[in-house]
């Protein structure tokens, strides 16, 4: 088990973040890229590499504005300007988290405002930090991934930054669960948790004594169940969701289809 068939980075949609960040830019600072690309409008968070400092990612963009490539180029030379959606999304992940936490405090609000919706016991001074940590969590795993790592045992280094309430949070690869969980959007944590959901079916179905170790490193709760894959144009339930091209498939517990009728797929059910 070295990582879902999916990139980390798909957890957190850059897409979504990227528009979300777009968003905060352009309705502070305008849509001209002279204008919101202007370095008194950003933190100057001192950073270990020049490339993530407010200077360095800059550069980058500005940069970037000098690219042939569609759709920049087309609006620069149709309507002499980038906005910040446009831009963005020629941008790495690490470049557009690293600018965020350039951000100044108003625009982090804003920022946070449209990713979250907090519930009103959650310390409102504890919040920006939150959205930060969970930002670089996942660019960490993301990094993992995509050098071929392993990811459901790896431990971040980077850890919450407020005290009380760290201890509700675990370790471990549930640790961006819940963090993704606590978020507007939940396309990123429905995502991770269907894709490590089936990965786990497809291994504890074949080595079911690896159960209580995956708990322990997971930090999650793994049922006992065997849950298996069914449609209604076959009499035929599947360990893989996706087994012979099938769609719109749905779960069912393995006594259940037995029950109804069903027979395992001599390919994916061996």
């Amino acid at each position: 088990m070295k990582h879902p068939p999916s990139k980390v980075s798909n957890y957190l949609d850059i897409l979504i973040l990227s528009k979300a960040a777009a968003d905060v830019v352009s309705q502070s600072f305008g849509i001209h890229h002279d204008n919101y690309l202007t370095y008194r409008n950003y933190q100057n968070k001192r950073k270990y590499k020049y490339r993530f400092s407010l200077s360095g990612i800059l550069k980058t963009l500005k940069d970037t504005l000098e690219t042939d490539k569609e759709p920049i180029h087309h609006y620069k030379e149709e309507y002499g300007i980038v906005p910040p959606w446009i831009l963005f999304k020629s941008i790495y992940f690490s470049t557009i988290i690293n600018f965020i936490d350039q951000f100044k405090a108003p625009q982090q609000e804003m920022l946070l405002d449209k990713l979250y919706n907090f519930k009103e016991d959650f310390p409102k001074d504890k919040r920006v930090q939150l959205m930060m940590d969970t930002l670089y969590i996942c660019l960490e795993y993301r990094n993992i991934a995509a050098h071929g790592g392993r990811i459901y045992n790896y431990k971040c280094k980077r850890e919450l930054h407020f005290t009380d309430e760290a201890r509700f949070f675990s370790i471990g690869f549930s640790l961006i669960l819940r963090l993704l969980n606590l978020m507007k959007y939940r396309g990123p944590y429905n995502h991770l948790y269907n894709t490590l959901n089936h990965m786990l079916t497809q291994h504890c179905n074949a080595f079911p004594q690896d159960i209580t170790y995956l708990e322990q490193t997971l930090n999650i709760s793994i049922s006992s169940h065997c849950f298996v894959w069914v449609t209604n144009k076959s009499n035929k339930y599947h360990i893989d969701k996706y087994c012979s091209g099938m769609r719109h498939a749905i779960q069912l517990d393995l006594k259940e289809a037995e029950k109804q009728g069903f027979r395992g797929c001599k390919k994916c059910c061996k």
